[in-house]
């Protein structure tokens, strides 16, 4: 593949584009789990997403690259975390909450990131980090709670909340073992999309979740499948390898919940609550602290 030239028109429209793509998800999932099985829509989003990668690693003539047996034996391990253990988790979450209540619960994972790079690569948690991470949580109490809204305790989904962080730490610990990995970005999560495919197969024969029958909610997981899982995410690197400055061009990608809110409103039909927008707002804040003079680690970096 040719040198990829350093453009910053082209690096933001490219990050603008992903940033809009991400943005329609959250509400694809939902419209997806009102019409078919969590696991269906799982199902048919990986085995989507893995032919779209397995068709970019052919156009940018990689395909040799993915039999290297090593490199196999890393993705197997990958795989378990993404796809598979965290499109089960998140999709549950999304299937027990309000689309805004899950998506602003999964949108912790930067600060979450931060603080398990500090525990693994032997870094010290400043006092900065835990500033961030208070401002965080207070942000996210807020979206599970609705403070401000007049919700009760029971209205509460204690469950999907608990599933919503908890894919954010799942994701965050997949980020940093991909951070860590020297290999082509697009190779290796084709790499893991395959065999978390092949867990997702395993794993619906052996509980017999799946009877397939023809649905919208299947169309809407071919679209995630492409746009949540892997044509955006390719949109995203190529933005970050064009960029001059990648932090700046991916600072674009947070902005992705708020035009998300415009999509569940409009296209979901679900009223926004005042508390959500607050709780993201905070969430954001306590990421742009944490990442004030940052020294620890630069997650665009690897892709720029």
């Amino acid at each position: 593949m040719p040198e990829i030239r350093k453009n910053t028109k082209k690096s933001t429209i490219l990050s603008i584009t992903a940033m809009m793509l991400w943005s329609t998800v959250a509400t694809a999932f939902s419209l997806a789990l009102k019409n078919t099985a969590f696991f269906e829509v799982l199902y048919v989003s990986i085995l989507s997403s893995t032919a779209v990668l397995l068709a970019a690693v052919i156009i940018i003539k990689k395909f040799r690259k993915i039999f290297i047996w090593k490199h196999m034996l890393m993705s197997s391990i990958y795989g378990i975390l993404n796809p598979f253990l965290y499109y089960i988790i998140l999709f549950k979450a999304y299937s027990l909450l309000k689309i805004q209540v899950a998506q602003g619960l999964n949108y912790t994972w930067p600060i979450i990131l931060s603080l398990i790079s500090a525990v693994f690569l032997r870094q010290k948690i400043s006092t900065k980090d835990l500033l961030s991470l208070v401002i965080c949580f207070a942000g996210a109490m807020i979206i599970i709670f609705g403070i401000g809204e007049g919700s009760s305790l029971s209205e509460i989904n204690i469950i999907g909340a608990v599933l919503g962080v908890l894919s954010a730490f799942i994701w965050s610990f997949y980020w940093l073992l991909n951070l860590m990995d020297s290999r082509d970005e697009i190779v290796k999560t084709f790499q893991s999309f395959l065999f978390g495919s092949i867990y997702m197969s395993i794993f619906l024969i052996l509980t017999k979740n799946v009877s397939f029958s023809w649905s919208f909610g299947l169309l809407y997981s071919i679209y995630i499948g492409v746009f949540e899982m892997s044509l955006t995410f390719i949109i995203w690197i190529f933005a970050l390898k064009t960029a001059v400055n990648a932090s700046r061009a991916g600072n674009i990608i947070y902005l992705t919940p708020f035009v998300s809110l415009l999509f569940i409103r409009f296209i979901g039909k679900e009223r926004i609550q005042l508390s959500t927008f607050l709780g993201l707002v905070i969430i954001l804040s306590g990421i742009v602290v944490q990442n004030l003079d940052k020294k620890r680690y630069d997650w665009t970096k690897k892709c720029s």
